[in-house]
């Protein structure tokens, strides 16, 4: 699995794991996959995850959700790097 697809998957898990605790920031992380996906704003959208840990105070994750979040965090970063190479 290349890093794109590993970050859209992860993308999707932490949206349904948030919808299914009816966590309202899950339609962040599904608008942002689809949006990866269609190739819309690619950097731009990476840039949002890169610094979007915060979101885990103010949407209350819980520690897994967090776990995820780094991960997809450090993907969303790794990609980012290689846009700009």
């Amino acid at each position: 699995m290349n890093m794109k697809q590993e970050l859209l998957t992860k993308l999707d898990e932490l949206s349904k794991i948030l919808q299914l605790r009816k966590n309202d920031s899950y339609s962040y992380f599904r608008d942002t996959k689809n949006s990866i996906m269609n190739n819309e704003n690619i950097k731009d959208d990476l840039k949002h995850l890169v610094r979007c840990y915060a979101i885990t105070q103010y949407a209350n994750f819980n520690n897994a959700e967090e776990i995820l979040l780094s991960e997809i965090i450090a993907l969303a970063r790794e990609e980012l790097s290689n846009l700009d190479k």
